[in-house]
């Protein structure tokens, strides 16, 4: 591969560099440095913040939100699926998908089984 055909990638990474810089540098020069107690203060929607930042969640909720990324992405997989389906069916992509909906009922209803959409 010539080095001639990442030459507007090279271009491309140093322009994008000197636009940041652009902005970055007279702002970080220029702007003002009065730091108080009250300026560092994190802000809550006007409120002063109450407790600690840090709060610890049930891991259920951790669980929720880690099938609900996996079926998210599941569904994301199965629409180009379908839209190439859709103009060329054929029975062997039929068959994954089938195997692949099978896997994904599984682990379904192996979730409902544990019980870990239940919140009470």
């Amino acid at each position: 591969m010539p080095a001639d055909t990442y030459l507007p990638l090279i271009v491309f990474f140093f322009v994008g560099l000197i636009v940041v810089a652009m902005f970055y540098v007279p702002a970080l020069l220029m702007g003002p440095k009065n730091e108080n107690d009250i300026k560092l203060m994190p802000f809550e929607c006007g409120n002063d913040p109450v407790g600690e930042p840090t709060v610890p969640f049930n891991p259920r909720f951790y669980q929720v939100a880690i099938l609900f990324l996996v079926f998210d992405v599941e569904i994301a997989f199965l629409y180009p699926w379908l839209l190439i389906y859709h103009e060329k069916p054929s029975v062997g992509g039929l068959v994954i998908m089938g195997l692949f909906l099978t896997v994904l009922m599984v682990a379904l209803i192996y979730v409902v089984r544990k019980r870990v959409l239940k919140w009470a």
